[in-house]
């Protein structure tokens, strides 16, 4: 439904934020920017992690009737939490060096943050919106397994252009 796939979208946007946060506040506190060998691992679990999520939408591919009704929180926050670290160097990098105090910089990734969270709402809704039509049955199976193997896909990509 749209409403669950908007709630997984805020989840997945609290993720991002808290670790863009946690991020910044790190930098602040070290005066260090987040080394680059760190960056490219961070870059790598994305690529792993969206490898994971394709091989979980394809095995998951007939959803039982529990898996429709609990919409979870823990799975899209963290996938939010990994997304925002691999991020997190350039972005937080840029918004704090340009900032007048530090925490100004940590405030702009705040309200960076907040505007994610409601940007990965709509992302999710919109994306949403085929499987709401489906329905479920054979075609929303289909579509599933369409989805992990592009995910798997990206992720090996991804993950040789993050190496």
């Amino acid at each position: 439904s749209l409403a669950r796939s908007m709630l997984f979208g805020g989840f997945w946007g609290l993720g991002h934020t808290g670790s863009l946060l946690a991020a910044g506040l790190a930098m602040i506190l070290i005066g260090s920017p987040v080394p680059d060998a760190w960056s490219r691992w961070l870059e790598i679990a994305v690529a792993v992690m969206l490898v994971a999520l394709g091989v979980s939408a394809i095995l998951r591919r007939h959803p039982r009737a529990s898996d429709r009704r609990d919409p979870g929180r823990a799975r899209p926050f963290t996938v939010g939490v990994v997304h925002g670290l691999a991020g997190s160097g350039a972005m937080a990098i840029v918004v704090l060096a340009s900032a007048r105090s530090p925490w100004v910089g940590l405030a702009a990734v705040g309200l960076f943050g907040l505007g994610s969270i409601g940007g990965m709402m709509a992302v999710s809704a919109v994306l949403a919106l085929p499987f709401a039509r489906i329905g479920g049955g054979r075609m929303e199976s289909w579509a599933r397994v369409l989805v992990g193997a592009t995910s798997i896909a990206f992720g090996i990509y991804y993950g040789f252009e993050a190496a």
